[in-house]
């Protein structure tokens, strides 16, 4: 029996975004730091996809915020991050794991959306991402084209995906937390006395370098 030509385009179509979902995933498997990893993560998605619009969404009182309020020099974030608090947008998502389509009454999901940008959307995809089992955000797509995310449409791979970032997510959590308490006192949240010696010893070495020696003129 032979396969319909629409048949064997549409598996075509699934084997190569399997193929870039893997790539994504490959890519950002090392990252160990908060930054590069959610850079890398926005864009893969965004080049490999040719994503209109691509953000995250993270929960205010998740355990991730305060490190991510925290990274300064990224512009790429500080534009595509939207920090929301929990009850809204738990309101929002419908406090659901799986992946969310919508091409209508768009409006509500203006809540995930980062304040600078100003975004055209005529569908949206929302992909819960979560660290420890509970929720802390989402990887969020938009696109004008309001068939592209249409609910109903398979979101296996994105479901995929998300799960597979929330790994990576608490890999990159644990380490950060790992760096954190080598340097710093885990009750007081200061460096603790090793680096303090350290930096002390270091800055004493440098005065000392910098210091003008003066001789003494003969009599």
């Amino acid at each position: 029996m032979e396969i319909p030509h629409s048949l064997l385009l549409r598996l075509k179509e699934n084997e190569n975004t399997a193929r870039k979902f893997n790539e994504i995933e490959i890519s950002i498997l090392t990252i160990l730091n908060f930054q590069d990893f959610l850079e890398r993560l926005l864009l893969e998605i965004r080049d490999k996809f040719s994503i209109g619009y691509i953000w995250i969404s993270i929960i205010e009182e998740s355990a991730i915020a305060k490190q991510l309020h925290d990274i300064q020099d990224s512009e790429l974030l500080s534009t595509s991050t939207a920090f929301v608090p929990k009850k809204r947008f738990l309101s929002v998502t419908k406090n659901s794991q799986k992946p969310l389509l919508a091409n209508k009454n768009l409006e509500i999901f203006h809540a995930l959306v980062p304040e600078i940008p100003t975004y055209e959307m005529g569908s949206i995809a929302i992909a819960p991402i979560t660290l420890d089992g509970k929720i802390i955000g989402s990887i969020n797509q938009a696109d004008k084209d309001k068939d592209r995310f249409e609910p109903g449409i398979d979101t296996s791979l994105l479901e995929q995906l998300a799960l597979k970032v929330s790994l990576c997510l608490s890999n990159v959590t644990a380490h950060e937390q790992l760096k954190f308490l080598a340097f710093h006192d885990p009750l007081t949240g200061l460096l603790n006395r090793g680096v303090m010696e350290r930096i002390l010893e270091r800055e004493f070495q440098r005065a000392k370098r910098e210091t003008p020696v003066y001789l003494a003129k003969p009599q």
